[in-house]
């Protein structure tokens, strides 16, 4: 017994010290700097769940995770490691294909630590030393930051001018002079180089600026008094020479929920870097969204779908609400990303309280697991096959589970940014399957080869040259969705093709919300296109 014991140390030391010798031969041949690795190719088995990385203290990594199975990768910071109970912070949530990680490390060579039954393979694409990140900052200052910034000036401490500041909270909302405007200012203390909005209101992510020479960072946006928002706070983003999705990816290192505001959108994860605060200002909609525990009424079936059009599989999760009586019959909703849906906000919990007050028919939802990234943009935007997959293997396979049919004129496809393009075009291709599309800030932008006119709209001249299909849409986007770069955007993308759509005679229901690409806001926008397609005065069949 003491011999297999011994071995079975031997072998666990062994392969600690390969992977050291393989990531330390790696980083000495590697200039010093921005290391843009994509290799090598580690493996982390079951017997062997924990690789450890030779990087220093404050290092930016970035990262990919690839398995054949489902797994989940978290973050420690000292050995021995054997299992995830020594982890600091979650890197992957559980999940199966693809899935980048960052992080900044907060120790010396600390652990990548896998929680599967499946190998995973990681490949590390980016890794920047501290003394190789660099510092850049803007900034707006609010009035009340303005007179913190005064105090401050005089001579009080920041620890005295952060409690004045903090004392309500996070984000900070002043009025302005004129109607339907607020100010909307997001503060920080204790980073030491920066301090960036995840989710800001505007077109891209917000640096703040730092407040004389203390530790407190402060960003103001003047929004609309209904704006809904959900956001990360990301502290000491590293800053290093990359290309602009490597730099703009590396606020995922540090990214975390704002811990001055107790609102969540995810409050099944105790994880601060999966967690995301929501701000809602006074004049948003009412909405009851659920943020604790919240046992569903209704039934769900899970089962895995293999396509062979596809040659994938994919996990399908059907929920049917309980009855209501709405005058309308039931309606069957196929939604995209549906696993994200329901980590990201409540959905099923949401849609099933929209059921019970009669807001909307009584309903069977479908959600569709879009497995990872690149299977998603392959699949979603405008793929025959996989619109065969919806109507020849989905459907079949949901009925068998189910015993319920549905005709086209109560289906409906929903979908948001890829989901809400492939809610459109595989609707749109498939009339006789699916009569309603909900398309929820929808990546109208795109189009099926690169150098399309930059000054067209692919999928709106297709509506226009196409023969009329018996689809009614209701189509949403984010007031702050429009391009950075002043060029095709969801917002405006989304708007041609309401005005196309109209033009050629469709039945559309169209809503902006002060809001960005944001599940907070296509939570709110799923019920509200159902209520449009499916209002309480009408009984149609």
């Amino acid at each position: 017994m003491r011999s297999k014991v011994k071995r079975a140390l031997l072998t666990r030391r062994l392969a600690i010290i390969i992977s050291l010798l393989a990531t330390q031969l790696l980083w000495e041949a590697k200039a010093a700097g921005t290391t843009n690795i994509n290799q090598p190719l580690f493996s982390i088995t079951p017997a062997q769940p924990v690789l450890q990385l030779s990087v220093t203290k404050g290092s930016y990594v970035a990262g990919e995770a690839k398995s054949e199975g489902e797994f989940a990768l978290c973050l420690a910071n000292s050995g021995p490691v054997s299992s995830a109970s020594h982890c600091v912070r979650q890197l992957v949530p559980e999940q199966s294909g693809r899935a980048g990680f960052y992080f900044v490390a907060s120790s010396d060579s600390p652990f990548i630590v896998s929680q599967s039954n499946h190998p995973v393979d990681i490949t590390l694409l980016n890794v920047v030393a501290p003394e190789h990140q660099t510092q850049a900052m803007p900034g707006f200052v609010s009035p009340m930051v303005a007179r913190a910034y005064q105090t401050l000036q005089a001579g009080h401490l920041a620890e005295a001018v952060w409690r004045s500041l903090s004392q309500n909270g996070s984000p900070i909302i002043e009025p302005t002079s004129k109607p339907g405007e607020s100010l909307l200012t997001f503060i920080h203390k204790g980073a030491q180089f920066n301090a960036l909005i995840f989710g800001a209101p505007d077109r891209d992510h917000g640096w703040m600026t730092r407040l004389g020479n203390s530790d407190i960072w402060f960003k103001t946006y003047t929004v609309p008094d209904s704006t809904v928002l959900s956001y990360q706070i990301a502290p000491d983003v590293p800053q290093f020479a990359g290309s602009p999705f490597e730099q703009r990816v590396a606020l995922k290192a540090t990214a975390q929920r704002d811990p001055l505001n107790p609102r969540l959108t995810k409050p099944a994860s105790t994880d601060p870097h999966f967690q995301f605060s929501m701000v809602a200002l006074p004049n948003a909609p009412t909405f009851e969204s659920c943020v604790d525990a919240c046992p569903l009424l209704g039934d769900i079936h899970q089962f895995s779908l293999t396509s062979a059009g596809l040659n994938n599989s994919r996990l399908i999760s059907v929920y049917t609400s309980p009855t209501n009586q709405h005058p309308a019959p039931p309606i069957q909703v196929i939604l995209f990303d549906g696993m994200q849906f329901s980590s990201e906000v409540n959905v099923l919990a949401s849609l099933e309280r929209a059921v019970l007050n009669n807001r909307i028919p009584a309903l069977e939802v479908v959600l569709v697991d879009s497995l990872d990234n690149s299977t998603r943009a392959m699949e979603l935007p405008d793929n025959p096959q996989f619109t065969q997959m919806l109507t020849h293997e989905l459907l079949p396979a949901v009925a068998s589970v189910t015993s319920r049919s549905f005709a086209a004129y109560n289906r409906v496809l929903a979908g948001a940014s890829y989901g809400g393009l492939g809610a459109f075009t595989h609707a749109l291709r498939a009339s006789d399957y699916f009569g309603n599309a909900v398309v929820m800030s929808g990546s109208f932008w795109w189009a099926d080869r690169p150098d399309y006119p930059q000054d067209k709209y692919f999928i709106s001249e297709r509506v226009m040259a196409s023969p009329m299909q018996s689809v009614r849409y209701a189509i949403s986007a984010g007031l702050f969705e429009s391009s950075p770069t002043g060029q095709k955007g969801i917002l405006s993308g989304s708007r041609h093709l309401r005005d196309m759509l109209t033009l050629k005679g469709y039945e559309v229901y169209y809503r902006e919300y002060a809001g960005g690409h944001d599940y907070t806001i296509w939570e709110r926008a799923l019920i509200d296109g159902l209520m449009s397609l499916f209002p309480v005065e009408s009984n149609k069949g």
